[in-house]
């Protein structure tokens, strides 16, 4: 390991990556390109967060968030342009077309980080599912093994994501592959006190700058005074969010949404 960060591992294994994913099965039009580089990055980052645990093991989870973090800032950063002068990012779906005299550095930006940010995602909805099936990167094997030596398109891959996944994704990928929409949470709450020792946490989230039937499960981490935490995930979707968790026998002392850096968004509490 040469570096603390994960950048050098990613990017070697995402080179390596591509023996599978851009050579062993590669994408039938530019439309599909996420699919070979998005998918080398997303295995370039599995990498790096092994090699980090294995040197660091207290920190390594960290630095590992801290690297996702780095990219979901950079890519919601590009996203300031639809309110400022220049041009807003295009889909992930557009390929090399994201690209342009002023979008210059969209590609990589787009098809790399964001089309593994979505691998990232579609791997925490994996997670969540409660019907049984393979695990995700069984799931990806399998994709690989059916396909290798061909070239697949996107509507391939929800296609057979669906199949192993138990339900439809189609939201899911025209939210983030088809559709440039990027969240922005607002959260606001208040701890209580039910008596007994029982306490409860009231909270109002609110989501920005997304479509109407726009929706995803949004990770509140409940930390506690005694270094102890719980994580519940809560669907929200454009209509503001008001619910009320608990109760909790030791009284709360802080409330983050996402701090394990499972969604692409911003968030502002």
């Amino acid at each position: 390991m040469t570096g603390t960060k994960g950048i050098d591992e990613a990017f070697r294994a995402h080179e390596v990556a591509h023996q599978y994913w851009g050579i062993g099965v590669d994408a039938r039009s530019y439309h599909d390109a996420w699919l070979s580089e998005g998918m080398a990055e997303f295995w370039g980052w599995q990498v790096a967060r092994r090699r980090l645990l294995e040197k660091d093991p207290p920190n390594g989870e960290k630095r590992y968030r801290d690297f996702l973090k780095d990219w979901r800032e950079n890519i919601i950063e590009n996203r300031r342009f639809l309110f400022g002068d220049g041009q807003e990012a295009a889909p992930i779906w557009l390929g090399h077309r994201t690209h342009s005299t002023e979008t210059e550095g969209d590609y990589t930006l787009i098809i790399y980080k964001k089309g593994a940010w979505v691998l990232n995602m579609l791997e925490t909805l994996w997670q969540l599912k409660e019907t049984p099936g393979p695990d995700f990167e069984a799931f990806l094997g399998e994709f690989y093994r059916r396909h290798r030596g061909g070239r697949v398109t996107t509507e391939q891959f929800i296609a057979a994501a669906e199949a192993a996944y138990g339900d439809s994704l189609q939201w899911f990928f025209d939210q983030w592959v088809y559709g440039t929409d990027l969240p922005l949470y607002r959260l606001s709450g208040d701890i209580r006190n039910g008596g007994e020792g029982r306490f409860t946490v009231q909270l109002k989230i609110e989501g920005e700058g997304i479509s109407p039937d726009f929706r995803m499960p949004l990770p509140v981490t409940v930390e506690f005074g005694d270094g102890s935490e719980k994580t519940e995930y809560l669907w929200i979707g454009s209509q503001p969010l008001e619910t009320e968790l608990g109760p909790y026998d030791t009284k709360p002392q802080k409330i983050r949404l996402n701090k394990y850096e499972k969604i692409l968004c911003e968030v502002k509490d």
